[in-house]
This record gives C-alpha cells, sequence and structure tokens, in this order.
C-alpha cells in the first residue's frame, strides 16, 4: 500500500473534501487490482469492457410485467441501471435508490444534501451519471461530488468534491475514472474505489478526455472537441500508450465504446473498429444519431441508426453487414444488450428483442406506462435491457419495470 500525505490529499479535488472522519478519504490507498467481484451489470452497459453483453445468459422468451417502481423524479442522466445479486441500483434526480429484485421494494436511499441547504432550501446535489457498483460498494456521482455508498444499505463511505462538471466516469477494477479540470485544465482522475484517495491524475496534453472502456489493465479515452481521437493509457499511471485521430466528429451526448479481446469498436458520427494496438480496422457510417446505442457480443457489433430507424449487425472483423431491422421509436438516449441468443433494442415504449443471427423479432414489450409523458419527464429516455435467466429488468421514461416470461 502506498501512503499520501496530507498536502496530496487534498490536492485530489483542490482542497474540497467535506468535514467528517466518516466521509473522508482513507489517507491509505489500495493495492490496485484489474478486476473486481463479479456482479449481473455492474455499470450502464455491462461492466467496464462496455459490451453490453452477458453471452452466456438465456434470458426468458416473452415479456410479462413482474413489477413497476416509479421514479420520485427521473433523470436522463442516470436512465441506465445497474444490478447485484441482491439490489438494482437506480438513480432518481438527485438520490440513488437500492430496490430489491425480486418484488421492487425499496431497500435504501440516499441523498446528498446541497452545501446551501438549510430548514427553508432542502436543496439537493442531482444525480449526473449512472451509477456503478464495484465489490461491495457503489460509486455515484451527484454533481461535483464522486461518491462511495455501500452496497448493502446506501450509507456514505467516503466523498470526493471535485468543484468541476463531470461528464463521464467508468470503473474499472477497484478504480474509478473520471474527467473533470483543476486549475482551468482538462484532467483525468483515477481513485481508489475502496478509499477515494487519488491513484494517478493526468493533464499530459491538456485535452478534454471521456473515459469509455477498460480492460486488461488498459483504458481508452475519446479526446472530446472540435475534432476526436482515440487513445490508450496505461491504467496503473494513466499514461498514454498510443493515440489515433478520427475522422468526423462526436455526438453532443458523448461516444460510446466497447473493448474486446480483439478489438476496440468506437461510435460517434460513425463507427470505428481499431485494433487493440490502435491500427483502424473498419469504419461504418451509419446516421448522426447512431453512436448513442452498441453493444458487442458473438463475433458481431450490434448499432442503432436513429435517422433509418434500424439496427444493424456487423461483422467485427470486416464491418460487412449481416443483417439489418426496421425499428420504430428507438430511443434517444437508448440502448442495445445481447445475451446468449438475443438482442434487446430500447425503444420509447419498452424494448424489441430480435433474433441475433438474423435480426427477426422474437418478442417486445411497448406497454412502458403512459404516464412517461409527464412534461417533466423526456419520453424517450429508454435504458438498455439488463438480461438474467428468469427476468429483464429496464428503466423507461419514468418507471423501472422488471419483466418476466417464460425461460
Amino acid at each position: 500500500m502506498t501512503r499520501f500525505t496530507r498536502r496530496r490529499l487534498l490536492a485530489v479535488a483542490g482542497g474540497s473534501f467535506v468535514a467528517g472522519a466518516a466521509v473522508r478519504p482513507s489517507v491509505v490507498r489500495s493495492t490496485q487490482r484489474f478486476d473486481a467481484e463479479a456482479h449481473v451489470w455492474p455499470g450502464p452497459h455491462g461492466d467496464g469492457r462496455g459490451t453490453g453483453a452477458v453471452p452466456e445468459t438465456t434470458g426468458p422468451t416473452e415479456a410479462t410485467v413482474a413489477w413497476e417502481y416509479e421514479y420520485r423524479a427521473p433523470s436522463v442522466s442516470a436512465v441506465p441501471l445497474a444490478l447485484a445479486d441482491e439490489t438494482l441500483i437506480v438513480g432518481d434526480r438527485d438520490a440513488m435508490r437500492g430496490l430489491e429484485p425480486t418484488d421492487g421494494s425499496q431497500r435504501w436511499s440516499y441523498a446528498l444534501p446541497h452545501p446551501f441547504a438549510d430548514s427553508t432550501r432542502p436543496w439537493r446535489n442531482a444525480v449526473r451519471l449512472p451509477p456503478w457498483i464495484v465489490d461491495d460498494r457503489v460509486i455515484a456521482v451527484f454533481d461535483t461530488n464522486v461518491c462511495a455508498l455501500a452496497l448493502s444499505n446506501g450509507r456514505l463511505q467516503w466523498r470526493v468534491q471535485t468543484n468541476t462538471s463531470i461528464d463521464a466516469a467508468l470503473v474499472a477494477g477497484n478504480t474509478v475514472i473520471f474527467d473533470g479540470r483543476i486549475s482551468g485544465t482538462n484532467a483525468l482522475w483515477a481513485l481508489d474505489t475502496e478509499t477515494g484517495v487519488e491513484r494517478w491524475m493526468d493533464t499530459t496534453d491538456g485535452d478534454r478526455r471521456l473515459p469509455i472502456a477498460a480492460t486488461d489493465g488498459r483504458l481508452y479515452t475519446v479526446r472530446y472537441g472540435d475534432r476526436w481521437s482515440v487513445a490508450a493509457h496505461d491504467l496503473e499511471t494513466g499514461e498514454i500508450d498510443w493515440r489515433e485521430s478520427l475522422e468526423g466528429r462526436p455526438l453532443a451526448s458523448g461516444p460510446r465504446a466497447a473493448v474486446t479481446a480483439d478489438g476496440l469498436y468506437v461510435g460517434a458520427e460513425s463507427l470505428v473498429a481499431l485494433d487493440r494496438d490502435g491500427g483502424q480496422r473498419w469504419r461504418a457510417d451509419l446516421g448522426t444519431a447512431f453512436g448513442r446505442a452498441l453493444a458487442v457480443a458473438h463475433e458481431l457489433v450490434f448499432a442503432t441508426d436513429v435517422d433509418a430507424s434500424e439496427v444493424v449487425a456487423l461483422e467485427t472483423t470486416t464491418g460487412d453487414r449481416r443483417w439489418s431491422a426496421s425499428v420504430s421509436n428507438l430511443a434517444r438516449p437508448g440502448g442495445l444488450s445481447v445475451d446468449a441468443d438475443t438482442v434487446y433494442v430500447s425503444t420509447t415504449d419498452g424494448f424489441r428483442a430480435l433474433e441475433i443471427e438474423t435480426g427477426e423479432e422474437r418478442f417486445r414489450f411497448d406497454g412502458a406506462s403512459s404516464a412517461s409523458s409527464d412534461t417533466t419527464t423526456n419520453p424517450t429516455a429508454s435504458g438498455p435491457v439488463i438480461p438474467t435467466v428468469d427476468r429483464l429488468y429496464q428503466s423507461v421514461g419514468n418507471r423501472v419495470y422488471a419483466l418476466e416470461g417464460r425461460a
């Protein structure tokens, strides 16, 4: 373990740690690991690889609502869910909630009070990004704060206040990586998820970089701006191993990416496949908004083209199109997920379940409540489906659904 001085600890976030020993980052940093306890669906698109896939799981063959949970104040920023064996993590507008997966009852709730809140102004910090589950903790971003909550009861374990907006966060092993600014310079931070202590901070080229995927001790980021590039970093130090400039531009909502044993797939204005050493393998132009949804499994890349209202399956090695399927009401932001034989496509009213090899529809869920048309909610907000053996979980509009059917 590496001990940090008090001065260095305060430097993590410009000296902005909250008072109280129970929530201060520790002065001891844990040994970095590139793997963590396995969870069903630990992040917004599965694990840190971002593939959106559980290829060994065979889910239900139909969709009947087992239970539904209405958000107190839904947040488009936190639509994707995270699932452990005994807890479903849901992000409301200003609170993280742990639900019982079997019946949807609330096990716990945590809201981070705003620093200017009082008895007449019960303000709270807003949930800015989807949750992550790592080991026995939930990593949550409230405005400019990165927090670790106990998975079992939602209690705050540590909090780092950054004094900067955070646009993306990624958990890899026992490290959380996120973007921000320090003294006017763009930075990439990595914190120990067990203690909250900084592992490293990178300001090498001053670029605004968003973490997009990680595997095998390597972190991948996208430079975000008037042009874009992909970089590979050493996850242990943050040092850049290689970078590759790409044509086009990233979407305003940010790029999506997935990394596998044989390549990196990045979706923005176009879909680009790179070898793990940064060499470009192929490129596909599928419409200006397709990059919001991407999944990789079974030697196929699945992507949505919102402009054309279709889903495509491309060969991972060549980019050749295996099939395309017309799907109306594609969600923005939406999601794709894959299990052993089905690709789930998020729509504004639920999802379509398509056969992996042909794209033919197997079944659908289009019964999302009309309550999602409430003017306080983005009615098109629909997260990726989480497939399990006996149930499917999805956030649509202002509700979370658990769906069951024949296995």
